[in-house]
C-alpha cells in the first residue's frame, strides 16, 4: 500500500513497502471469508495518523452490477449535456 510521507515528521517511512493489517485473527477470518464467499470487495473508507501509526477504516461493499454501470454512464453523459448546453445558453 502507498502511503504518503509526512512532510512534518523528522524521518520518514518508505512510502511503498509492504505492510501488515493489524487485527484480530478471529476478524481477518471473517473479512476473507465474506470477500471470497460473497464476492464483495474490501475498500478503504478513511486513512489517517495516530501517534505515528496509520489508522485505516475499512469497509465491505458489493460492486456494481453490469446494468446499474451502463444506468450511471448514461445518467452522467445526460448531466454533461445539459450543463454544456447551461453554459452555452449562459454566454
Amino acid at each position: 500500500m502507498h502511503v504518503p510521507e509526512y512532510d512534518q515528521a523528522r524521518e520518514n517511512h518508505p512510502p511503498n513497502r509492504r505492510r501488515k493489517l493489524l487485527a484480530h485473527r478471529r476478524e481477518l477470518d471473517k473479512l476473507r471469508r465474506r470477500i471470497e464467499e460473497k464476492g464483495l470487495t474490501l475498500v478503504p473508507l478513511d486513512l489517517h495518523y495516530s501517534n505515528g501509526i496509520v489508522k485505516m477504516l475499512l469497509g465491505v461493499c458489493r460492486g456494481r452490477r453490469e446494468h446499474d454501470r451502463r444506468e450511471e454512464i448514461a445518467r452522467r453523459d445526460d448531466r454533461r449535456r445539459i450543463e454544456a448546453a447551461m453554459k452555452v445558453r449562459r454566454d
